[in-house]
């Protein structure tokens, strides 16, 4: 037992001598190995933080409008056939990301609408919004012989003045494209409106056109696809405004008309990109007096300067000419103003009723409505407040809300289009509840001047 014992003992010493030594042979190894370790772990660290220092830094970078911003004024606007389109570099706005998403099976602007929300920019400042006095006005595009234009607008402090040498002949036309990716259904909108255009005049016309980055490389495209085919020689003027640029600088005086006339923050119709026509006159150049705006999903039938031309037929304090709305909306939207007031024309169909605007053909009077001091009064949050409670107006189509709902008040401001020069042919409200009487805000007679294919409806080759 004994023998055993001390056997026992002596394997137990020897595992204890065995333990040590693997300990000290352990501690020596750390102890020779720990410095470069260390210094290998540190650089590690360091390139580490580096790269993710570097990432950051050029996200804030891209983010943060910084002085390298690319300003509106720095894309030269290239009008030679055979001139290379300048892809311009990345901008800071992002307005319209989603506006394929925001439309609802084709309908746009066109379901039923309960409430409305209010709509918030934060990209300019709360403080710049109560001094509008503060806002300087756009400067004019400079222009050379050759008929190109470099865009020279949101220069501080700039002041205009009335030029008595403006070009009558001039014809201006204003076209809005924002998400006009290659073959998006925006892009070949507005390819056919521009074809459309070009094709039926020899006038000379002078674009103005508000876009995203994106959609200056589309329109630029389509200008050039559209000369080559219809083989013109020499494009159009164009002036490119960037969206975001102008969303900016017309937000003091839209912003209550966003709260009033949008259906809710990321509507269709709550983009700032609806709510610019009102306020034209505040930032364009004042050389500029008259211009057509228009949707891009149009096509003309006839000549644009016809269209140019109804402008002699306008009375000197109207300051807007638009169709009636060929659908009952306004008969819809205003259903609790009308039970409550039996046989008001608010809503009723043409010719006699006060129907309500479709704004996608507009002759804008920049002149006039500068000089309106009953129009620029309208345009104030509390008189619009004031407007929008009296008929208990809930809106959601943008700016043609506003137009109509202050047509209903001051008739005189506006004079009404002919049906003809914008014939919608969206027929969403016949099958949702006002069959019966659809027909008496639809009916137009042809020849039709201008077809509006408004809530994605195809436009057919002959109507």
């Amino acid at each position: 037992m004994r023998r055993a014992r001390q056997k026992s003992e002596g394997a137990v010493e020897k595992q204890k001598g065995t333990a040590n030594l693997k300990s000290r042979v352990m501690f020596d190894i750390w102890r020779l190995t720990s410095p470069k370790v260390g210094l290998l772990l540190g650089v590690c660290l360091c390139v580490f933080s580096t790269v993710v220092l570097f990432i950051l830094s050029s996200n804030f970078k891209e983010s943060f409008p910084g002085k390298n911003m690319v300003r509106a004024g720095e894309y030269n606007v290239v009008t030679e056939e055979n001139e290379k389109v300048e892809v311009p570099a990345k901008e800071d706005s992002k307005v319209g990301q989603s506006i394929d998403d925001s439309i609802n099976n084709g309908n746009v602007g066109y379901q039923p609408v309960i409430e409305h929300g209010r709509f918030s920019n934060k990209s300019f400042a709360d403080k710049n919004s109560k001094n509008l006095e503060g806002v300087s006005e756009l400067p004019p595009a400079e222009t050379n012989k050759g008929g190109d234009n470099v865009n020279k607008v949101f220069n501080s402090g700039s002041k205009n003045t009335d030029s008595s040498t403006e070009d009558s002949k001039n014809v201006y036309v204003l076209l809005q494209l924002v998400n006009a990716y290659k073959e998006s259904r925006f892009a070949n909108n507005f390819y056919n409106c521009l074809k459309s255009i070009l094709k039926h005049t020899q006038a000379e016309l002078k674009f103005l056109l508000t876009v995203d980055d994106i959609s200056k490389t589309t329109a630029e495209e389509s200008f050039r696809s559209v000369a080559n085919e219809l083989e013109i020689k020499k494009l159009p003027s164009r002036t490119y405004f960037l969206i975001g640029e102008v969303n900016n600088k017309v937000y003091p005086y839209t912003k209550a008309l966003q709260e009033l006339f949008s259906s809710g923050q990321g509507a269709y119709y709550s983009n700032a990109l609806f709510f610019i026509g009102p306020v034209l006159h505040k930032v364009l150049p004042r050389t500029i007096k008259k211009l057509v705006m228009l949707d891009t999903d149009l096509q003309f039938r006839t000549d644009i300067k016809k269209l140019f031309a109804l402008f002699g037929k306008m009375s000197p304090k109207q300051v807007m000419a638009l169709a009636t709305d060929q659908q009952p909306v306004y008969r819809h939207v205003l259903w609790s103003y009308r039970q409550k007031n039996p046989g008001t024309k608010v809503g009723g169909p043409p010719p006699d009723g006060k129907t309500g605007f479709n704004s996608g053909v507009k002759l804008v009077n920049l002149e006039e409505m500068r000089n309106s001091r009953l129009y620029n009064d309208l345009l104030h949050g509390k008189n619009a407040s004031d407007l929008a409670r009296k008929y208990e107006f809930k809106g959601h189509l943008g700016d043609q809300d506003f137009y109509s709902l202050a047509s209903f008040d001051y008739p005189d401001l506006f004079y009404t289009l002919p049906c003809q020069w914008n014939r919608q042919l969206c027929t969403w409200w016949k099958n949702h509840g006002y069959n019966d009487i659809f027909d008496m805000y639809f009916k137009c007679s042809p020849p039709f001047y201008v077809i509006h294919g408004n809530c994605n409806t195809p436009i057919p080759d002959e109507l």
